[in-house]
């Protein structure tokens, strides 16, 4: 018999369940090994990418090591009574669950065939804060590819070069640095967000340590649980590393300085415009035209369109534009950390570069144009020049 608190109980039951694979087609991923140790009840639960192990403190008078389904687990300890203590008992293939006179029993299997830990090379290892590994990931990880056609561009990738972390889909590069030295670069799956944003109901102490080798698995230690998260194999496209670098470094564009709220409000109206434009088989362009030292944009579409000027926007340099999806420009905004953002364009045939305003260095996103006619960007790149004709040549 086994009798602990069940408040603490569902809470590490629905934690593990987060990362049973309920759609997998092996049927051991889509349950949950609890065993008994001396003093806690332990809990295993894995997708074949993803991994975790946790323990509830327990009074244990009998030992068990079984597999359970955790979410029908979950749902019977949560009709139960919250302030009353229960008790697990295994009888045969059967949990007992008892709590005063109520008594429900769950099935369980075998664990034999449970996968075993994974292999983590602990070559490298660095601790920092969760909250401040989940914030970067949030502000990156909207650029990470949702298709599967290049799988290491779903990951975010370790950049060791300049101990940032980076994300990318082909149009889109979003890259953030983390207060902390990277030894070693390496591409995490994108089970990692999901993974840390579990962590952050559980664990009392905001620090987690991460430790990975050249091959194998990445291991998150935490004081309530550890995880483990399968690395993607191949290498990040070393443009990735280089491309924010190559702009931020470059004069000769025009900045523009603004409120992120200016923008993301008219960007709300233009995505639906360029929804409509795709189901209309009709161009979801958004144009950016920064003119008199003004920033406008201009969209034309059958189901509407706009001509909106930017107020309070500081703009530096000469007159230029871009074309750009409106979709990906809000979700760019929204991951801002700042409420002041710096935007730097090079005309219609160049990507645009986005920052954080106050700390351009701590966050960037570089963005691909949306390809112009031929005859805009014929015209952009070579200009014509009115003949006053006043009798002047030069």
């Amino acid at each position: 018999m086994i009798t602990c608190d069940i408040r603490e109980l569902i809470k590490y039951v629905r934690f593990v369940r987060n990362f049973v694979g309920v759609r997998s087609l092996n049927p051991i991923y889509r349950l949950m090994w609890m065993e008994t140790t001396e003093f806690t009840l332990r809990m295993r639960g894995m997708d074949g990418i993803v991994r975790t192990e946790t323990e509830v403190g327990a009074n244990i008078q009998s030992q068990l090591s079984v597999l359970v389904d955790p979410a029908l687990l979950a749902t019977i300890l949560g009709t139960l009574d919250p302030s009353l203590e229960i008790t697990l008992t295994k009888k045969r293939n059967k949990i007992w669950i008892k709590q005063g006179e109520t008594e429900r029993w769950v099935s369980t299997a075998d664990p034999e065939d449970f996968p075993p830990e994974p292999m983590v090379q602990d070559t490298t290892q660095f601790q920092l804060p969760l909250s401040q590994f989940l914030g970067i990931i949030d502000r990156v990880g909207f650029a990470k590819s949702e298709t599967r056609d290049r799988p290491i561009l779903q990951g975010l990738c370790l950049d060791s070069d300049a101990d940032r972390i980076l994300a990318g889909d082909g149009l889109r590069i979003a890259g953030a640095l983390l207060d902390h030295d990277i030894p070693l670069g390496a591409v995490l799956s994108p089970q990692v967000w999901e993974c840390l944003r579990s962590l952050t109901y559980i664990v009392d102490n905001d620090e987690v340590t991460l430790t990975y080798g050249e091959e194998g698995w990445f291991r998150l230690n935490t004081d309530a649980a550890t995880v483990w998260i399968n690395r993607l194999a191949g290498e990040y496209p070393t443009i990735a590393y280089k491309a924010i670098e190559s702009l931020t470094g470059r004069p000769d564009g025009t900045t523009l300085v603004l409120d992120n709220e200016a923008l993301l409000k008219p960007l709300e109206l233009a995505c639906f415009y360029a929804e409509a434009a795709i189901e209309a088989q009709e161009s979801k362009a958004l144009l950016l035209e920064i003119k008199d030292g003004q920033l406008w944009l201009k969209m034309d579409t059958t189901a509407g369109g706009m001509d909106d000027l930017i107020g309070g926007t500081q703009v530096e340099g000469p007159s230029s534009i871009i074309y750009t999806d409106p979709a990906l420009l809000r979700q760019a905004l929204e991951a801002s950390p700042l409420p002041s953002i710096r935007m730097t364009l090079w005309g219609p045939g160049s990507p645009m570069l986005i920052q954080a305003n106050d700390t351009p260095e701590a966050w960037a996103v570089v963005q691909t144009p949306l390809a112009p006619s031929k005859e805009i960007l014929d015209q952009w790149q070579h200009p014509v020049v009115e003949d006053n004709d006043d009798g002047d040549d030069f």
